[in-house]
């Protein structure tokens, strides 16, 4: 018996929570979106269920692919390593490799956070087959587009096995495709796939017009246009939007700020960490105008600075305009930091409402492109991917399809909170699908008809999943005093030339405490410019969120001068345990800007300490 799922997409969401107090309560936003051990605990249920009726004496229980969530994580953006991505090189298994410590950061958390740790203990459970010793159980786990990284150092491999319950004493790299046919493979007729393959922009080999499936696993390693787009405009504009507005987010509105209320900010920096569950993706305008109620043009006024961060970003990095220019028109990608900067806020509505409209358009449906994987095995009867989040069952005729084959493309959808339009508006539903397989001998089994497969789809209703803002307990830091920081210096490691030096703006601070500086002639290389600030007190029951942004004025009155943003930068102040009191000491917040290894380079390191109150 073969039992595939894919798509769990398990996330890192303790970063994208926030802290604040009103009404003398201390409260938290966030979103709940992860799988429960409870939700895996029923499939094993119904696996055992249907392994009893088959008379089955083993099962194959197959991971397709987006198991990990290791794109859209926000430790891309913290550290000293700040500046590493998906998209760089691959590197050697070192500890030095910059990426491969990311990569292994970023498993360590999810295997390690509490909202997790019991989802993977049912699944070594399963695999380990403790509780039924008569029903053989076996892993298998397909790299997706998402988790690729996954596949990339030994080590990593390793951590991987562990946390899925299969023989982490092999380091030996994760297969791409998964054929089970044959009768030494149970006669089964599946082919399985994670799907990226079907889809050019998530997967480099294929094009408009071909699927690349003679690919090796080394080949799957290659970065895609998707990860920069998950990593580089998904992540940071909830980060940037983070950054800019923490204290309007904990309800410090300044008195020249002209923003919605802070209850209405705080749901719009929701509506950005989960947006990209929204279905379809060309309605992505309207579920964040949604979250605004009537304001609608306050909604894009408030993003306008973040899409600009995004989009000048990415027209300075090689790799996005090498890969973009494969799917956008060359025109657009010249024209849109112009229109970013320059197109008032319903202007702007509508290019993000034309670029989203753009990422629904297939050249050909998943079910199309699976029809060529049967030019290459004879055998197959059901080609299985996962990846588009929808389930499908598809009847497959023609083409490669030998004449009175019985054969179908299944999808095994996700197991990702989805958020569907519906009439009138959006809802969210948790979705879960599984794909049950069975070969020649379980398929006389069983009191049901002969089925080669069973595809059972749910979409339940949320309850307390999604959004939430509620009241959360205080923690128990150790008793080791009131702890302050102290802002000491602001250093330009490289900056835009201008004739008598850089004239800037910044605004830097700790939640939901800020102050600001104006600096002159600043140049690269010319050493750290001291700040002679107050120290600002620290509560350890906020979250701690060092942040930074600013700009670079442009003096005169042509309105054709605009104050250039800086780059911005977010991070938690280190603790001596995840909810303990802030680590003493001196540290600095590296703030790297677009255009990294270019002539437009901007680095700045705002130097800081910690220290007993």
């Amino acid at each position: 018996m073969l039992a595939i799922i894919s798509d769990l997409h398990v996330q890192e969401t303790r970063f994208d929570c926030v802290r604040y107090r009103a009404n003398g309560q201390l409260k938290q936003i966030g979103v709940r979106r992860n799988v429960k051990a409870a939700a895996f605990k029923r499939l094993v249920t119904r696996i055992r269920e249907a392994a009893r009726r088959r008379k089955s004496s083993e099962v194959h229980l197959v991971f397709a692919g987006d198991v990990f969530e290791l794109h859209r994580a926000p430790s891309w953006f913290f550290g000293s390593d700040n500046h590493v991505r998906p998209t760089d090189a691959i590197g050697e298994d070192v500890p030095d490799n910059p990426l491969r410590r990311k990569v292994s950061e970023i498993l360590t958390q999810l295997e390690t956070d509490e909202d997790h740790r019991q989802l993977w203990k049912a699944i070594r459970s399963f695999a380990s087959n403790r509780p039924n010793r008569r029903l053989q159980v076996c892993v298998h786990y397909l790299p997706g587009n998402h988790d690729r990284l996954a596949n990339a150092w030994p080590t990593v491999r390793r951590q991987v096995r562990r946390m899925l319950g299969m023989d982490d004493s092999s380091s030996a790299p994760f297969p791409v495709c998964l054929d089970f046919t044959g009768p030494a493979l149970g006669d089964y007729g599946v082919r399985v796939r994670h799907g990226h393959e079907y889809d050019p922009p998530n997967f480099p080999w294929s094009t408009s017009t071909q699927t690349a499936l003679d690919r090796g696993w080394q080949d799957y390693l290659r970065p895609a246009f998707g990860d920069y787009v998950t990593v580089d405009v998904a992540m940071r504009l909830a980060l940037a939007f983070r950054a800019r507005y923490a204290q309007a987010l904990r309800g410090l509105v300044k008195r020249n700020e002209t923003l919605p209320a802070p209850d209405q900010m705080r749901r719009l920096y929701l509506a950005l960490t989960e947006f990209d569950d929204v279905r379809p993706a060309s309605l992505l305008t309207e579920y964040l105008a949604a979250q605004m109620g009537r304001g609608r043009k306050e909604t894009f006024k408030a993003l306008k600075p973040v899409l600009r961060d995004v989009v000048e970003t990415a027209v300075a990095n090689r790799f996005f305009l090498d890969e973009a220019s494969k799917h956008v028109p060359a025109v657009l990608l010249k024209l849109l930091p112009g229109l970013v900067k320059n197109l008032s806020a319903p202007m702007l509505e509508d290019i993000v409402r034309t670029l989203s409209k753009a990422s629904d358009k297939q050249t050909d449906s998943p079910a199309q492109r699976a029809l060529e994987e049967f030019r290459q095995n004879a055998g197959l009867q059901l080609v299985i991917s996962g990846h588009t989040h929808s389930p499908e069952q598809v009847p497959l005729r023609g083409g490669a399809v030998p004449p009175g084959v019985e054969a179908f493309y299944l999808n095994s959808g996700t197991w990702r909170t989805t958020l569907p339009h519906g009439v009138g508006g959006f809802g969210r539903l948790r979705a879960s699908t599984m794909i049950f397989c069975y070969n020649t001998r379980e398929q006389q089994e069983g009191p049901e008809d002969g089925r080669t497969f069973e595809v059972w789809t749910g979409h339940l209703a949320a309850g307390t999943l999604g959004p939430y803002d509620e009241a959360v307990q205080r923690h128990s830091p150790a008793r080791s005093g009131a702890m302050q920081l102290v802002f000491e210096s602001f250093e330009a490691l490289a900056v835009q030339k201008e004739l008598d030096g850089a004239e800037l703006k910044v605004s830097f601070g700790v939640d939901e405490q800020g102050d600001e500086a104006e600096f002159e002639g600043i140049r690269a290389g010319d050493g750290p410019r001291p700040l002679s600030k107050a120290p600002l007190r620290l509560d350890p029951n906020l979250d701690g969120d060092l942040w930074f942004h600013g700009v670079e004025v442009d003096w005169g009155n042509s309105p054709l001068n605009y104050d250039d943003p800086l780059p911005w930068a977010l991070e938690p102040l280190p603790r001596e345990s995840p909810h303990g009191q802030f680590r003493a000491g001196r540290h600095a917040l590296r703030i790297l800007g677009r255009g990294v290894g270019g002539a437009d380079r901007s680095e700045f390191l705002l130097r800081y300490r910690i220290e007993s109150g």
